[in-house]
């Protein structure tokens, strides 16, 4: 998912004048394809329930890699809006068995263990995203086009999907049998948990705080600091490999502290870094120090909470993969939907709105986990 969303983002700019249409219409390739994800979370983790986690992993790897190729060809931006949708929908479906296989094998701690490595992955996608994509995607719109973008992918995709036809086997053998009511009381019971579902909009702004930087910041960047697209690329891979460090960490500290407080530790210091934010914003120019170093935190926090938010959600219904991992994604997908599309109304002609935007939703985080830790003590 992490490709798909941040190699694309640099070349933003380059498809507003393409279709000569304003941001905020080409903003909605971000927000529409994490709509699109929300709902093949739903739809194919259920289904992975009762028909097996690699049919669905193959059929909707085929379908992603046709979609891309499709995107390519746009004739209007209207085209690619409604692509983009149909490829959040069929990437969902890889992500949420990937994280269900984990809730098929593990158990207890191990299955945080196994979250957590699978989100080391996610920074090999999560990461890939924040970490290469912008890259990859800068130097492909500089010295091609942006409709190389989606050539890429496709051809990355289709040797990923290839491999997996290779080489996955069916870790889901218990299936649930597919019935309706059966089926959407599963759905219900996930979602009115209140721990699972405060853990679930915790992920969401976390993973959020990652897509509206990556919403904003081409034009912040590129468009009113006059940095060039590959000078953005590069700034976009430091701060991967921020999220990228987190991650790494909180592997480490997962042997000595639990994970409830290796979240802990990353709401405090994300709105502590909110709140340094509004301050330069009013007491220091603006420059790049001031957009990326404070962003560079976010998303090394983020590495380090949001796997573990991940693994909290989905132990709390182990004998419920598919479906618990799907609509923890499916809150995730909603969440960023919702922020991505919020990010379209702020003005990209300086960096407060953006970084009042962080302080709410970090606020609103440390209220959320405030509320958890009194359920977990009750």
């Amino acid at each position: 998912m992490g490709m798909g969303i941040d190699s694309l983002t640099p070349s933003l700019p380059a498809i507003d004048l393409y279709f000569n249409v304003p941001s905020n219409i080409t903003e909605l390739t971000v927000g529409l394809y994490m709509l699109g994800y929300a709902l093949g979370q739903i739809i194919l983790g259920v289904l992975s329930d009762s028909f097996g986690r690699r049919k669905v992993v193959l059929i909707m790897g085929a379908m992603y890699v046709i979609l891309y190729l499709m995107a390519a060809l746009s004739p209007n931006i209207y085209i690619l809006i409604f692509c983009r949708f149909l490829q959040g929908f069929a990437i969902a479906g890889p992500a949420v068995v990937t994280r269900a296989i984990a809730t098929d094998c593990f158990l207890g701690l191990e299955l945080s263990k196994a979250i957590s490595f699978i989100s080391t992955s996610l920074a090999l996608g999560l990461a890939l995203g924040p970490l290469i994509g912008p890259v990859v995607g800068s130097y492909l719109k500089q010295y091609i086009s942006w409709q190389a973008n989606f050539y890429f992918l496709a051809l990355y995709a289709f040797g990923i999907f290839s491999y997996a036809a290779v080489t996955l086997e069916e870790t889901h053998l218990d299936r649930a049998p597919f019935h309706l009511p059966y089926l959407l009381g599963m759905l219900k019971k996930t979602s009115t948990h209140p721990l699972f579902l405060i853990y679930s909009i915790l992920g969401a702004i976390f993973y959020s705080g990652l897509v509206v930087f990556n919403v904003i910041s081409p034009f912040l960047i590129q468009v009113d600091l006059h940095y060039s697209i590959i000078e953005y690329g590069n700034i976009s891979l430091i701060l991967g490999l921020g999220f990228f460090g987190g991650n790494l960490l909180n592997q480490f500290l997962l042997r000595y502290i639990d994970p409830i407080r290796i979240i802990e530790i990353g709401i405090n210091g994300s709105v502590l870094t909110a709140f340094l934010m509004i301050a330069l914003s009013f007491i220091a120019p603006f420059n790049l120090p001031v957009v990326v170093i404070p962003a560079f935190i976010l998303f090394f926090l983020s590495g380090m909470a949001f796997p573990n938010l991940m693994g909290a959600s989905v132990r709390i219904f182990p004998e419920m993969g598919g479906t618990s991992s799907a609509v923890f994604g499916f809150f995730i997908s909603v969440g960023v939907f919702i922020f991505s599309s919020l990010a379209t109304l702020l003005s990209t002609r300086s960096e407060i709105g953006m970084f009042g935007m962080y302080l709410g939703m970090f606020v609103l985080s440390f209220i959320l986990f405030n509320i958890s830790k009194r359920m977990n003590r009750g």
